[in-house]
């Protein structure tokens, strides 16, 4: 007969590393001696828990992306066996408020002099289309978290474009 070996009794603690407006750095002790990795969960309600990853055996770190600004994260980490998972450790965070970044003048999105502070927009940033500039989304596909139109915004320069806004969108 053959029993798959279960995880190890769970012990440490969840701590957090590098926090910015779209990733967690999360830490946790290489309790498990015969994992086959540590699953990661994570959860806005703490309730409704969605899937990240699966790490390598005797991982300590993972660094859990795609989260939005501002928002609290509940997070699980199970150790995985061929017979089962583990209890979780678990902790939370908060990622870090979005940056803004206002348009200098009339132009493409994707070009980084067009924003104050320079760069393209991403998905960790409020960005305000200033009065009297128009900006038109010349990639095909760009992001960013709150999107203020005070000036002109087109989507699209005869191909196709997609402009994705994880949050509000003031015009």
């Amino acid at each position: 007969t053959f029993t798959p070996p279960t995880p190890t009794t769970v012990s440490g603690s969840l701590t957090f590393g590098t926090v910015t407006a779209n990733s967690i750095q999360l830490n946790f002790p290489n309790w498990a001696s015969n994992e086959v990795g540590y699953a990661i969960y994570y959860s806005t309600d703490d309730i409704n828990y969605t899937y990240f990853t699966r790490t390598t055996a005797n991982a300590t770190t993972s660094t859990v992306t795609g989260l939005l600004p501002g928002t609290t994260y509940y997070f699980r980490v199970y150790a995985v066996t061929e017979g089962g998972v583990s209890n979780p450790l678990t902790n939370s965070q908060s990622t870090n408020a979005p940056n803004t970044k206002t348009s200098t003048g009339s132009g493409t999105w994707n070009t980084a002099a067009r924003w104050t502070p320079s760069g393209v927009p991403t998905a960790a940033d409020n960005v305000i289309i200033a009065n009297g500039h128009a900006v038109i989304v010349d990639v095909n596909t760009a992001t960013c978290y709150n999107l203020t139109i005070d000036g002109t915004l087109t989507i699209g320069n005869n191909a196709v474009q997609t402009l994705t806004v994880n949050g509000d969108i003031t015009i």
